[in-house]
């Protein structure tokens, strides 16, 4: 019987390769995929390289693709062994292969344990050879499993990045600012919803325009294209304006390539990114999953790699009239998707006694994981500049609680 599977090999490399979208399940990415095994289970020494080679690339948030792979492995580098991998078809659940690999690597362990115990026996005493045997097999047992990434407090508090303060982005939105005490913090997925012609979209525009005047900025334009966005820019900013840290992408709709974006521009040194805007958004690997479950992964995937990279990532959303008039501000299509989420904010037009639309718009802030202020408040909107301001004076503005928030005059 051999001890080991080149098929399952490849075809769990396989997956790791193809852009981490096997089946487009979140159970599927490298990252999951490499808390189920690690290099050393893999019999064939190309295979075990490669892995390796993925799991460096991973760590340092660069995408695990062919040609990063080969660069990872200089002269190492098998072009025939990759070849065979790439013809190999990936894996839409790969856990029970994992597992697989694993047994394997396990009874190949005990095979080589076996022919060290009769050397053990001849040249140790008993009790010491049974000690060392038991020690052994223990390695053995516990050889699917990784080792553990938790850290005490106290090592935590000497890591130099936690001592840093976390960055923050100051958002060209005088009330918004205020009430996050100078910006958004990365690390988060902040959602920005409301009703039709609201002003979702000009309210992210005008945050990262501010954002990327010091700032690399990823903006996935998705609502309107290329050409309309930079002639609207241009009627409201005037023919000078110029936004060389603004990238534009209109194109690839897909979550998995969302995401391969994201890791891509994260790497050149971009934090802060914005998409435009759910309903465009596409999940069209993950086609045995509900509706529910297919949209609740976007939000998912998104959250946790803000989270994984420290980025702040801002997703315009939709929501259906049922849910927010009952007080709910959840994305369409799934209630889950808001739990992933750290700031939410829902957008509403503000019309006059007789029912006619204003200039004005009642900005909600329905969820803030960042410093626990919510507030609800009316603001203007300039058809005109497409900026969101304060009505008021802000030295008059306060927190529903009574508590002031500091003045910061942008607007």
């Amino acid at each position: 019987m051999e001890l080991f599977n080149a098929n399952i090999e490849r075809s769990l490399l396989a997956t790791a390769l193809w852009d981490q979208t096997a089946a487009g399940r979140l159970d599927c990415d490298f990252g999951t995929l490499a808390g189920m095994i690690e290099s050393r289970h893999f019999y064939i020494a190309q295979h075990r390289a490669i892995f390796a080679a993925m799991e460096r690339l991973y760590k340092k948030n660069v995408p695990i693709a062919e040609e990063f792979v080969k660069s990872e492995l200089g002269d190492k580098y098998d072009e025939d062994k990759m070849l065979d991998i790439l013809a190999t078809s990936p894996l839409s659940a790969p856990a029970p292969y994992c597992a697989q690999l694993v047994e394997l690597y396990k009874k190949r362990e005990i095979v080589a344990l076996a022919s060290e115990t009769r050397s053990l026996a001849s040249e140790t005493e008993a009790d010491d050879a049974i000690a060392e045997i038991k020690r052994k097999l223990d390695q053995i047992e516990a050889s699917g499993a990784q080792s553990t990434k938790a850290k005490s407090f106290d090592e935590l508090a000497k890591d130099e990045a936690i001592k840093k303060p976390i960055e923050k982005f100051p958002l060209g939105v005088g009330f918004l600012n205020d009430t996050f005490r100078g910006g958004f913090e990365v690390g988060q997925l902040v959602l920005i919803g409301g009703e039709p012609e609201a002003g979702k979209t000009m309210l992210t525009m005008q945050i990262i325009k501010h954002i990327c005047q010091t700032s690399p900025v990823l903006f996935f334009c998705f609502e309107f294209t290329t050409r309309k966005l930079v002639q609207a820019q241009k009627e409201i900013e005037g023919d000078n304006f110029k936004a060389p840290n603004l990238h534009i992408i209109d194109d690839g709709y897909d979550i998995a390539q969302i995401e391969r974006e994201i890791r891509i521009w994260a790497k050149r040194g971009a934090k802060v990114f914005a998409i435009d805007s759910q309903i465009r958004v596409e999940n069209n690997a993950a086609k045995n999953a509900t509706v529910e479950e297919r949209e609740t992964e976007k939000f998912s995937r998104l959250a946790k790699l803000a989270h994984r990279l420290s980025l702040l990532i801002i997703f315009i959303i939709q929501t259906s009239k049922s849910d927010t008039a009952s007080g709910v501000y959840a994305p369409m299509k799934s209630k889950n998707a808001a739990h992933e989420a750290s700031v939410i904010i829902y957008i509403k037009r503000v019309k006059d006694k007789n029912g006619e639309n204003t200039h004005k718009r009642k900005i909600m802030l329905v969820k803030n994981k960042q410093n626990g202020i919510h507030f609800e408040s009316e603001v203007n909107f300039n058809p005109a500049t497409k900026r969101f301001t304060r009505p008021y004076a802000a030295s008059e503005y306060k927190t529903p609680s009574g508590v002031d928030i500091p003045v910061i005059l942008e607007d």
